[in-house]
């Protein structure tokens, strides 16, 4: 017959730690959980000393490096294991600025410039065997005109 197993008794090192791990959300690494807790032997001691016994009566869970406060222990330390879950508002739409012509007035201009600056504008540019004059664009065959 299997002997029945007591879990840790209230102001034990193992409930204060669970209480501990409860205060800083829930879940952590042993590390983070060991700091909190200000516990001054090593991490090897914690493990065995506390987390294999809460382990062992189901109070916490370890995935990985992570121990995680089950539903179990948050009972034996007298907290409520139902939290009502946020449900936050539906996003709206986005922001879209109205569309406005431009004005003249934010346009940039074109203040001084230096002596030639601007002759590329009198050198054709080549497209195939044809030149084309600056702002004049390009006419393709069978293209619609805007």
């Amino acid at each position: 017959m299997k002997a029945k197993t007591v879990s840790p008794r209230a102001g034990s090192h193992a409930f204060r730690n669970l209480q501990k791990l409860h205060a800083i959300g829930g879940q952590a690494s042993a590390l983070e959980w060991t700091r909190a807790a200000g516990w001054t032997e090593g991490l090897v001691e914690f493990e065995i000393k506390i987390i294999r016994v809460l382990t062992k009566h189901n109070h916490v869970f370890k995935r990985g490096d992570v121990c995680i406060l089950t539903d179990g222990g948050m009972e034996h330390i007298g907290a409520s294991a139902s939290v009502e879950p946020y449900i936050g508002l539906v996003a709206g739409p986005g922001y879209v600025a109205p569309m406005r012509t431009l004005s003249a007035r934010y346009r940039p201009r074109l203040l001084s410039t230096r002596d030639g600056a601007l002759d590329y504008r009198d050198i054709p540019s080549r497209h195939g065997d044809q030149l084309i004059e600056y702002g004049t664009g390009l006419n393709i065959a069978g293209a619609a005109k805007a």
